[in-house]
């Protein structure tokens, strides 16, 4: 018993020393993607990676945003994504990032490449009036090269 209580006494003992980030988003609500309900957190961020989540009120950064009433979420994946003709348009995926989407999966019933010259004709008359773009590509990597020319980084 008293070696416990003696272990016991040294961990509270050990100083707590705070922790510094990048970015500290404070008192958002965190979403997890699993449809549970959310939590009141703070999240510590340094480059690019979440390294903390928790109460962090001890703890400093660099740029501290109050978060409070705001939903935090990971990027969520849109798996059966039909953007290959919106991201042309708009490279920003505005529709799906306010959403918290941050990664479109393609080629869901129909692939940008390769193309033949018929189906670049099928693709340049399917367009609307507001809603145009030209079609230089042929193969499905000259197409992401397009994507990454206007801004759009694909991962493949």
């Amino acid at each position: 018993m008293i070696r416990v209580l003696a272990a016991a006494l040294l961990i509270c003992a050990i100083p707590v020393y705070a922790k510094h980030y990048d970015v500290l988003l404070k008192s958002g609500t965190i979403y997890d993607g699993t449809g549970v309900d959310g939590i009141s957190a703070d999240i510590g961020i340094v480059e690019d990676q979440i390294v903390a989540i928790g109460n962090l009120d001890s703890d400093t950064a660099d740029l501290k945003l109050n978060v409070e009433g705001l939903a935090v979420a990971p990027g969520f994946i849109n798996m059966l994504s039909w953007a290959t003709d919106s991201l042309l348009i708009d490279g920003r995926s505005l529709g799906d990032i306010h959403q918290g989407v941050t990664l479109e999966i393609f080629g869901e019933g129909m692939s940008m490449g390769p193309l033949s010259p018929l189906m670049r004709e099928t693709l340049k008359r399917r367009q609307t009036e507001n809603y145009t773009y030209d079609i230089p590509w042929t193969t499905l990597g000259e197409y992401l090269e397009h994507m990454t020319d206007k801004g759009v980084s694909p991962n493949v």
